[in-house]
């Protein structure tokens, strides 16, 4: 089982969450994973460098899936 981490990592504002989710009803799950993915991959890139491997390995997903996301967020060749 995975350690609870004891500081959030992410610090969002109240209001501007508020808005988002007013401005998004219906999506905002769909949004906010999004960014998430995102913000996970670049963390790794930083990290792993363009080693897809081992980002996969970190991600904890198939490498094949992360390059198909990789390519949906512009970070590969389509």
């Amino acid at each position: 089982m995975a350690q609870k981490v004891a500081t959030p990592l992410i610090q969002v504002d109240p209001a501007v969450f508020t808005r988002f989710i007013q401005e998004n009803d219906g999506a905002v799950r769909g949004l906010l994973l999004s960014q998430l993915e995102d913000i996970l991959i670049q963390g790794c890139m930083a990290v792993y460098g363009n080693n897809q491997t081992r980002i996969a390995e970190a991600l904890g997903v198939n490498r094949g899936t992360l390059r198909t996301r990789m390519k949906e967020l512009g970070y590969i060749g389509l």
